[in-house]
């Protein structure tokens, strides 16, 4: 079948199909005319791809249990562990929200002392709330893209795709290490930088 009937079975659009093409997910094989033709293997496989990634788990994971190099039961074990962080930042930020809707204040009439004391009496009893490094990461990322972009006139993630995430987490290392950053960030962003492909 075409990619035009594979998208109307599985509401998934063709830029997604081909993106998990580039990500090795899938390699439907090519006709006479070399137009991609879909199997019913091939919408097996996708539907594998959409389950999984619904649950969260990030492309990598998906590519190691589709090439029989991780077993089901783990992948989704280690990302019931990271929903489960998730969700327990939400928790906090949920009540936290609800804490302060309900006094209905304004920004300037906000105690934000006692919800800054709040907020640090709780974290060091184990209550997480979202990790705010992710902010400045965020954006060192956006950076490095685009200075990615201006000397290499690509995509980063057609590189990522090329040479891999570990090429781009060195590079993202000696980013770190000309600007300065101490070496425990610098493993930080390099982490950041492996987990971050697709994310951003």
């Amino acid at each position: 079948m075409k990619i035009k009937e594979a998208e109307d079975r599985l509401n998934l659009s063709r830029d997604n199909i081909r993106f998990y093409e580039k990500q090795g997910l899938l390699s439907p094989r090519r006709g006479s005319n070399q137009y991609r033709d879909y199997t019913e293997e091939d919408i097996r496989r996708l539907k594998q791809i959409i389950v999984l990634r619904k649950c969260g788990v990030p492309i990598a994971d998906v590519k190691r249990l589709l090439q029989g190099e991780a077993q089901l039961s783990e992948v989704l074990e280690a990302q019931s562990r990271q929903l489960q962080t998730q969700v327990d930042e939400l928790r906090g930020a949920l009540r936290l929200c609800n804490q302060m809707a309900a006094e209905e204040t304004s920004l300037e009439g906000l105690d934000e002392e006692r919800y800054f004391s709040q907020i640090t009496r709780e974290e060091a009893q184990g209550i997480p709330f979202a990790d705010l490094r992710d902010d400045f990461l965020r954006h060192e990322w956006g950076l490095f893209e685009k200075l990615w972009r201006f000397v290499y006139l690509i995509d980063l993630r057609e590189e990522k795709q090329r040479h891999g995430a570990m090429g781009v987490a060195v590079f993202l290392l000696l980013v770190c290490a000309l600007r300065g950053w101490p070496v425990s960030f610098c493993g930080t962003a390099a982490a950041f930088g492996r987990a971050s492909s697709g994310r951003f």
